[in-house]
């Protein structure tokens, strides 16, 4: 018997060309699921990735103009 059908017959109890075709089928259904939850995952963040960066750049940039206006606006 291959390892293949032994590891089906352990997980599922039997054998037979039905069960074999029906448990494949539903690891290739969670297979598939997984690769899509990752690649949703990885957009997700970089998405979060990018925004966060460019709320960073822009809290440096309003700091900047405002240390600018202060160091203006006081004597020396």
């Amino acid at each position: 018997m291959k390892t293949g059908n032994r590891v089906i017959k352990a997980a599922t109890g039997r054998s037979d060309r039905r069960t074999r075709k029906s448990f494949l089928r539903s690891m290739e259904e969670a297979a598939a699921r997984a690769a899509v939850t990752a690649t949703v995952t990885f957009a997700v963040g970089l998405v979060l990735k990018k925004m966060f960066v460019k709320s960073v750049a822009d809290a440096a940039q309003e700091g900047a103009k405002s240390g600018v206006s202060d160091g203006l606006s006081r004597p020396a």
